[in-house]
């Protein structure tokens, strides 16, 4: 089952070592680029933050989730280097790029030598893989603990008979479940698999050893589940915000819904821009239907499933409305998508009975690769850029003047507004219960009609000596692929918005605004000039700004 990877020809280790340079090049622009978090990387770096061990087994704060070693893990980093974007996202870093490698070398035990180079070249440069090595949440994480499961269950099936092999594969799971949430699924497909294997099944006590690994490892996914994951899992904003991300029979506008769902998840991996047609989505399934039959009937049923099963057993899970599909969500798949791939590409230009044709055929992919990769080196998105504000505010005379916050910049602003070496903790806790899901100052409410004059009774607070005016939720809901629900802020929230700032009893106010979905930033700043406000300053930044405002 192995291939020799002593026999790579000199072209292919040439093509594998620029692949895997270009992967961590990429990654490494990436990761040296430090861009400011964006609003989830915010509110899960505030929870890591804010909180010690013993506190991260507790659910988390802003509707966050996220496996315990991968929150212990990232808060030891903040220990040891402090709390910023370098901490909260050496993890994924690390991750993104062995990723690739660790591709190559599982892909060697299941595929020819040209197509475990495919698949490795492939991951290297996948847009999405290249940006969620830099991204402060698990993802990459469960990508590599995919490669590292699979690698342990072709293990026990090359030697069932050694029950250290067994111990060994339900140890690691225990750890998986333990470092990545859709971990379940890599081991409920490789657990069919190990059941189809014939080797396994030729040894004595095989179905009690399986048995006993897929009981340990339910009833820690239960645990985990009905103590850390349930409340997010269940929370009916999730269940709204991803709405259209489950293949539900039965549910509104299924048919209709998914070309949009493979396109969303399918072009972040292969294409990472968005033509509007199917050929593109049609090719990428085809090859994966010709690398998942090709593998069946080169290594038996138990390979195919070992490999398409954790992809069939999520959209199992979606179609009962348990687990949304879409392209961040299924990047723990992404090796094994990589591996039906070029299982199937290797296999269509081996159809190709003429020399010229085959050479044409692996000219393409190779251009295929170049606008892969070229994309992800070009089309990063800027999150925006609310740390290079507060500094300004820090420093700006005189600091009783208050400021005013955004709800969608709120998360930000939490996180960078925070003196991390001696946090105000009380401060955190009282963000937290605005800022989350439910809260009154959470970024993605949905529309409420009129704000209530009783929300915002809780939305002042202090920041040193400032007055800190937290903004109302302003009703722009956007869910996963739906778009905006609407596209100006509930009815009355800038007329309530600019009186709260007339209320605040100062004649001068600091604006902060950023991550702005439409039009509330330039309604909010009508408001207030309308309401005869000045303004005397001015900050530009990515996707944030700094106004200072006085009363004429």
């Amino acid at each position: 089952m192995n291939a020799d990877q002593s026999s790579l020809s000199p072209r292919l280790w040439f093509a594998l070592g620029l692949a895997l340079g270009v992967g961590a090049a990429l990654r490494l622009a990436e990761f040296a680029a430090l861009t400011p978090l964006d609003v989830d990387e915010a509110m899960l770096g505030l929870d890591i933050a804010a909180r010690g061990y013993a506190g991260l087994l507790q659910p988390l704060d802003f509707g966050q989730t996220a496996p315990v070693l991968f929150l212990w893990g990232t808060h030891l980093a903040t220990r040891l280097v402090g709390v910023g974007e370098v901490a909260l996202r050496v993890l994924p870093f690390i991750a993104g790029v062995v990723l690739p490698w660790a591709t190559w070398k599982l892909a060697t035990r299941l595929l020819e030598p040209r197509a475990a180079v495919f698949a490795a070249a492939f991951t290297a440069c996948a847009p999405i893989l290249v940006r969620y090595s830099s991204v402060a949440k698990p993802y990459a994480v469960d990508a590599l603990v995919t490669v590292m499961l699979v690698g342990l269950a072709l293990d026990t099936a090359n030697q069932p008979e050694r029950a250290r092999i067994w111990w060994r594969l339900l140890g690691a799971g225990v750890v998986a479940l333990l470092a990545s949430q859709p971990a379940l699924f890599v081991l409920a497909g490789l657990t069919a698999a190990l059941a189809l294997d014939p080797r396994v099944r030729r040894v004595p006590g095989w179905m009690w050893r399986l048995a006993t690994a897929g009981a340990a490892w339910s009833g820690l996914f239960a645990t985990l589940y009905f103590t850390l994951y349930r409340r997010v899992a269940t929370d009916g904003y999730m269940r709204q915000f991803w709405a259209w991300s489950f293949l539900s029979p039965g549910s509104p506008s299924l048919v209709e819904r998914l070309p949009l769902i493979a396109r969303e998840t399918l072009f972040p991996f292969f294409i990472g821009s968005r033509p509007h047609t199917l050929a593109v989505i049609v090719v990428v399934l085809a090859f994966w239907g010709v690398g998942a039959v090709g593998l069946g009937r080169r290594l038996g049923r138990w390979a195919m499933v070992l490999v398409a099963g954790p992809v069939v057993v999520a959209l199992a899970a979606s179609a009962v409305h348990g687990y949304p599909i879409s392209a961040r969500l299924m990047l723990y798949a992404a090796p094994l998508l990589m591996l039906m791939l070029a299982e199937g590409v290797v296999r269509g230009i081996g159809w190709l009975r003429r020399p010229e044709a085959a050479r044409v055929a692996w000219g393409v992919v190779v251009a295929w690769l170049a606008v892969v990769a070229e994309a992800a080196a070009t089309r990063r998105r800027p999150a925006p850029d609310v740390p290079s504000l507060v500094p300004l505010l820090r420093r700006a005379p005189p600091p009783a003047t208050p400021v005013y916050v955004l709800a969608n910049a709120l998360p930000m602003w939490a996180f960078y507004s925070t003196d991390w070496a001696a946090p105000d903790t009380s401060r955190l806790r009282w963000l937290a219960r605005l800022a989350g899901p439910g809260g009154p100052a959470f970024h993605n409410a949905p529309a409420r009609g009129r704000p209530r004059a009783d929300e915002a009774a809780t939305l002042v607070g202090h920041w040193g000596a400032r007055t800190e005016i937290i903004g109302l939720a302003t009703g722009m809901q956007k869910r996963d692929l739906a778009g905006l629900a609407r596209s100006r802020p509930d009815s009355g929230w800038v007329g309530e918005e600019v009186a709260r700032i007339t209320a605040s009893g100062d004649h001068e106010v600091w604006v902060v605004l950023g991550f702005a979905f439409s039009h509330e930033a330039d309604d909010l700043l009508a408001g207030l000039e309308s309401a005869r406000w000045e303004r005397v300053y001015e900050r530009q930044a990515q996707d944030a700004s700094l106004y200072r405002y006085r009363m004429r």
